[in-house]
């Protein structure tokens, strides 16, 4: 279990990586045109780059209990009663991040078995970027299924302060 929490913690820091090299790339390229030297391939990179890191940050977000939700109204309920509500719409959203899984591994299936490519300058593959989806949610999925059955998994943050002197 310990494994596995780590290897999606590492999959949402490959993400913030990406997202750093979606930056740089688009910076590149501002420079580059400011320059008179337009790329071809940055926008296409810097693109793929935010749609791998979206998709495989999602489980180390929901390891982090850091996806949005409202929580005006359960606020005023007791903590056991919030924990539980909590633990049910996790539930819940299991068959939504399960077909995306499920059809985000058709589509790209489909792609690979195609041969389709982009129709950028930069012709991708397209399994590539589209193997994010399955892939993402079926580590979101599995980052789910913890947090239902160990609510009490320490953060990143926690687990650092835990071993680190700061």
């Amino acid at each position: 279990m310990r494994a596995l929490i780590h290897f999606i913690r590492a999959l949402g820091v490959l993400a913030a990586f990406l997202f750093l090299a979606s930056s740089l790339v688009i910076a590149f390229e501002t420079v580059m045109r400011y320059l008179g030297h337009p790329t071809s391939w940055a926008q296409d990179f810097a693109v793929y780059f935010m749609i791998l890191g979206a998709f495989l940050s999602q489980g180390a977000v929901m390891l982090e209990d850091g996806h949005v939700r409202v929580d005006f109204f359960i606020e005023f309920l007791s903590k056991k009663t919030r924990e539980l509500l909590v633990r049910l719409t996790l539930a819940i959203s299991l068959a939504y991040i399960g077909a995306m899984a499920w059809w985000g591994g058709k589509m790209a299936l489909r792609s690979f078995m195609t041969g389709k490519t982009s129709t950028g300058l930069f012709e991708m593959k397209m399994w590539i970027p589209e193997s994010a989806i399955p892939v993402g949610f079926a580590f979101l999925f599995v980052a789910a299924l913890i947090r239902i059955f160990k609510p009490k998994i320490a953060t990143l943050q926690e687990e650092l302060r835990e071993h680190l002197p700061l």
